[in-house]
């Protein structure tokens, strides 16, 4: 049987196979749920009933609703990492094109997954959430700064320097979302303009040949 984890704020994933396709359609279901009600003050015991699921095996998963919110946000998370692992550099001339198209590539996930955005940047996000965050940032930052040098934009970058730019970006869209409940074409560009002026602190600025 699965023990409820000590911390009420993150989920116990199972292990077995038939327990973690539940833990993903529950998942699944209150995601939808929350995008089609715009409702916060859901209950683990309504969430169970309307995903017609014993309210106690959803508890044993998810002892309350910030454990889902935390999960939902991992998921988002893990997708945006997997989305630039399997991005192709190759055809940038520079680096401020590989980092504009990485940072534009973001914006329109966010956009197209409105919960992602509001978990990852909204004013309630939990600190459980903040600590993936910060752990995605550092994952994003070791795969990007290899990309880089994988592709020859860069001779030497620093996976600190890219984390400092992502939070750069980050912090813009947060104000972004805090106004507009989105990220602003405006926001957008400034964000990167921004993250750009960072990096040419410490990598040559190329000239772009668009």
């Amino acid at each position: 049987m699965t023990e409820i984890t000590a911390n009420k704020n993150r989920p116990k994933v199972p292990t077995q196979q038939r327990a973690l396709e539940r833990f993903e359609y529950i998942l699944d279901f209150a995601d939808k749920e929350w995008l089609e009600r715009r409702q916060d003050d859901l209950s683990i015991y309504e969430l169970a009933k309307m995903a017609d699921l014993p309210a106690q095996s959803v508890y044993r998963m998810f002892p309350s609703l910030r454990a889902v919110h935390f999960a939902l946000a991992q998921r988002y998370l893990n997708k945006v990492a997997e989305m630039h692992e399997a991005a192709d550099n190759t055809s940038f001339t520079n680096w401020q094109q590989a980092l504009e198209q990485g940072f534009i590539a973001s914006s329109e996930f966010y956009q197209q997954n409105p919960h992602a955005m509001e978990l990852v940047f909204g004013s309630g996000v939990s600190r459980e959430i903040r600590a993936a965050d910060r752990e995605n940032t550092t994952q994003l930052a070791q795969n990007a700064v290899q990309k880089f040098k994988d592709s020859n934009l860069v001779g030497d970058l620093k996976v600190f320097q890219f984390e400092i730019v992502i939070n750069i970006v980050d912090a813009i869209w947060s104000q972004s979302y805090q106004i507009h409940n989105d990220i602003t074409p405006q926001y957008l560009t400034e964000s990167i303009r921004a993250a750009t002026s960072y990096l040419e602190l410490y990598l040559p600025r190329y000239i772009s040949e668009h």
